[in-house]
């Protein structure tokens, strides 16, 4: 049965909500709209009218600030109903993974980024290898749609009707902006839920250059590293990317390259190695800092512009630092210490950003960074349910050790 006619089965729905729901990548809110949305049956009509015209509405084009950059880039969206079939459609592919190729870790069901990094410790001698990293220059929307329907008809010639799904989303060069339909350079449509599977399968020939001459290399989405065991070697693999990108009409973004020599730490995905030593990246500690310190001023306007009291204002933050470190996910991505957690092997940048978020907690408080910050004791802001992320992340790390144990005593006794 074709991904299209599948679309229309009550079990499709039923697993896909499953599935989110385990995942917990959804917001509460989200995951009650989903399964309204899934119990009430409300997909049967949209699923039938997509599947017998093979066609959406015009999506909305919007700019969204890229996280720590003052820069914005594109995305596409359509209505939600619209947008959960995307997602069920996206979740389907998922039988199409044996196409992509074994280096590649983005938008993958249990082939993440934790399994890259392990994968790279294993191959990688990290304190005497050469690297080269490089990001490609607005992938999504530099990606060309002709060349990825040519590629889907190629891996996937059974999914005819999937196929002509996509030329005439891909392929219609409107989108509303402001309401009004816009001319768009649209690629393969960021923010689209099927786009992460185009944005794998796009460099599967690269990917698999490198897989199948087993030298190291990761990509994860438009990032991409490869290591070597001389300067020389790493020039010609630097060679061989430039072609293939050029090849499917993208660009290096050269201001973010980074070249390694041995001994030198490598910094891929928010995370610092330096030899055996996993750490946080500078980027990641930057981006960090520049969400406490913008939610700190956002949270002390809203203190002054309604007269809330000074513990008040400090709990509200309190509730958004243990919400993005490590509560459940908002707007569906995932929380920070679940990216950072299981993976780095050090707390000395945690001491960090527990010392600033404490800072930004202060400032809520008394409005300044002067002493008179202090007036809100550390062991007060305990009391009020700030979790420090050393602490969390070492209980964390205790847990995993003992559920491992109890894992391995369990196949023991079988």
């Amino acid at each position: 049965m074709e991904l299209m006619e599948k679309l229309k089965l009550h079990s499709s729905w039923e697993a896909f909500l499953n599935y989110k729901t385990e995942q917990g990548t959804m917001t509460e809110q989200e995951l009650e709209e989903l399964s309204e949305f899934v119990h009430t049956r409300a997909y049967a009509p949209v699923t039938e009218q997509i599947c017998s015209t093979l066609r959406l509405s015009m999506p909305q084009m919007l700019e969204i600030n890229k996280l720590g950059t003052g820069k914005k880039r594109t995305v596409f969206c359509f209505s939600q109903p619209e947008q959960f079939v995307l997602k069920l459609l996206a979740y389907l592919l998922k039988e199409y993974e044996y196409l992509l190729a074994d280096n590649l870790y983005s938008f993958r069901m249990n082939h993440g980024v934790r399994r890259g990094i392990y994968a790279l410790r294993r191959q990688v001698d990290l304190g005497h290898t050469w690297s080269y990293k490089v990001d490609i220059h607005n992938y999504f929307n530099s990606a060309d749609p002709d060349r990825m329907l040519e590629l889907l008809r190629q891996q996937m010639p059974a999914e005819q009707a999937f196929i002509r799904f996509f030329e005439q989303v891909l392929k219609d060069p409107y989108a509303l902006q402001n309401g009004k339909p816009v001319l768009a350079e649209k690629g393969i449509m960021a923010g689209m839920p099927v786009s992460g599977f185009f944005a794998n399968l796009y460099l599967k020939d690269l990917d698999l250059y490198f897989q199948e001459r087993r030298i190291p290399y990761l990509r994860y989405s438009d990032d991409i590293i490869v290591f070597a065991g001389c300067e020389t070697e790493l020039q010609k693999y630097e060679q061989i990317i430039h072609r293939m990108l050029a090849e499917k009409g993208l660009e290096i973004n050269e201001k973010k390259v980074i070249r390694t020599r041995p001994g030198e730490p490598i910094e891929f995905l928010g995370f610092c190695f330096t030899g055996p030593e996993i750490a946080l990246a500078p980027v990641s500690i930057r981006k960090i800092k520049g969400k406490l310190k913008r939610r700190a001023r956002s949270i002390y306007r809203w203190k002054l512009r309604k007269q809330v009291p000074d513990e008040k204002a400090a709990l509200a933050y309190i509730r958004y630092l243990n919400r993005k470190f490590y509560g459940k996910p908002i707007r569906g991505e995932i929380t920070w210490a679940r990216w950072y957690f299981p993976l780095i092997t050090t707390d000395r940048q945690l001491q960090e950003i527990d010392r600033y978020a404490v800072s930004c907690l202060r400032y809520v408080y008394a409005g300044d960074y002067s002493s008179r910050q202090y007036r809100l004791r550390y062991p007060r802001i305990r009391e009020l349910g700030y979790q420090t992320l050393v602490n969390r992340y070492w209980n964390d790390h205790r847990e995993r050790n003992e559920k491992e144990h109890d894992d391995v005593s369990g196949n023991r006794t079988e």
